[in-house]
């Protein structure tokens, strides 16, 4: 907490110090009801909350920085706080905290970032939507087209060589007046993790393939995805998206689509499929079959927003959760949530 307010104060004085413009504040607010039943366990009920605090502003014309404070532990998919521990205080974490250069011709970002890397349907196949990587990214529009470069730094050994991950994305956005289209091409390689400990908890490799506690195998994912969205009075968008692992045996592959439709009250489905070796489990969906991969079913959502700043939201999970013994496991979620 001494560390997250040091930061507020730092940003504060040095825009004044440089003559740079003052920050922009902003940020969100979530709480959530939720309810997960898998087999042979009870019920749980718990309630969440996430809290983030964003500073953004430039240094120059071309220099901009953004940093966020947010709720949570350092599990890095997930921002929620959960009431327990007696009325405990709850932590604050630097969720963001990165500098972009751009020009007409890129973007450069360099620290701990937003995902650089598109979602088709903001969906979270490979990716988890609270995931903020670490490292440098480039991204490059050329007329329809565009590029997303990323190398990321995921774990420094003092005693073996570092594992980091490599990322390239190329696709077309087609943007029409009754049809828009986003299809791409994606490839990310993670190096040294074959033989190693699980990424984040070395305990857990949520639910991809170990031999003695380390990863069985390496992990380069190729990606292709497909979003289609019709410009009508009731917005209907389409999005599909599969993944392969070159390196991961017979467990190797993952899928997913769906559907949403409307604006101010949005009904969305996706069905998905994520075999063990997939993904790498760390950094994928953390609330579809529980977090991990080796998961296939369903995935409900409805959201109301009566305005801009606020939203109200239900998601339901239907789901079967270590997929060759097909174990059930359903989660829902009530939220409501607010920006600021």
């Amino acid at each position: 907490m001494q560390t997250a307010l040091f930061l507020v104060f730092t940003v504060i004085l040095a825009a004044n110090a440089w003559g740079m413009e003052a920050p922009e504040w902003g940020g969100d607010l979530r709480y959530r009801n939720e309810r997960i039943d898998e087999d042979s366990k009870d019920a749980r009920f718990r309630n969440r909350i996430r809290a983030r605090l964003t500073a953004k502003g430039k240094v120059q014309e071309e220099l901009s920085y953004s940093f966020r404070l947010a709720s949570g532990s350092t599990d890095p998919v997930s921002t929620n706080q959960s009431f327990d521990s007696g009325f405990s205080t709850k932590g604050i974490n630097l969720d963001l905290a990165y500098l972009t250069y751009k020009t007409k011709m890129a973007k450069v970002m360099a620290g701990k970032m937003k995902n650089p890397f598109y979602k088709p349907g903001k969906t979270e196949l490979i990716w988890d939507g609270d995931l903020s990587p670490e490292g440098m990214a480039v991204h490059i529009p050329f007329h329809m087209f565009f590029v997303n470069l990323g190398y990321f730094f995921t774990e420094e050994r003092s005693t073996a060589p570092d594992s980091t991950l490599h990322g390239a994305q190329i696709g077309l956005d087609h943007k029409g007046d009754f049809l828009g289209v986003i299809f791409g091409l994606s490839y990310y390689d993670y190096l040294r993790l074959r033989g190693e400990s699980p990424l984040f908890d070395t305990t857990d490799s949520f639910g991809n393939s170990t031999v003695g506690g380390n990863y069985k195998n390496d992990f380069n994912l190729f990606e292709a995805f497909l979003e289609v969205t019709l410009k009508t009075k009731l917005p209907l968008s389409f999005f599909a998206d599969f993944v392969k692992n070159t390196e991961g045996g017979n467990d190797d592959t993952g899928y997913l689509a769906g559907f949403s439709v409307g604006k101010k009250i949005k009904f969305s489905y996706n069905y998905r499929k994520v075999e063990k070796d997939a993904v790498l489990g760390a950094f994928t969906d953390s609330d579809f079959a529980g977090g991990g991969t080796d998961g296939k079913g369903h995935e409900l959502g409805l959201s109301y927003s009566p305005t801009k700043m606020t939203k109200f939201g239900f998601s339901h999970f239907m789901n079967k959760t270590l997929v060759t013994s097909g174990k059930d496991y359903q989660r829902s979620m009530l939220d409501f949530s607010l920006k600021f």
